[in-house]
């Protein structure tokens, strides 16, 4: 049988992660919009707003919401534990 596989939401937890970030630095999607337009990034709020919450945006667009709020580290740990193994939905292994 094997050992069951970890089945995580990557996305959710990426919006997890950004979003506890801004929401620790009170940076609303108005704001992180002018800073990153500042750095020469052009997203539209609604962009923003989009790509945060489906959790599908690149690591480049991560980083650069990191450096527009002044993030010099980010913790992992508030998005929650580590997954455990369990069997995805469909029960395969």
């Amino acid at each position: 049988m094997g050992s069951p596989r970890v089945v995580t939401d990557w996305n959710n937890e990426a919006y997890q992660l950004l979003k506890s970030e801004l929401g620790r630095r009170k940076v609303t999607y108005a704001r992180l919009q002018k800073q990153l337009a500042a750095m020469g990034v052009e997203e539209t709020e609604r962009s923003i707003a989009s790509k945060i919450s489906r959790g599908t945006f690149s690591f480049a667009f991560f980083i650069q919401c990191m450096r527009a709020i002044g993030a010099q580290q980010v913790d992992i740990s508030a998005v929650g534990p580590l997954p455990t193994a369990r069997k995805d939905k469909d029960n395969s292994v």
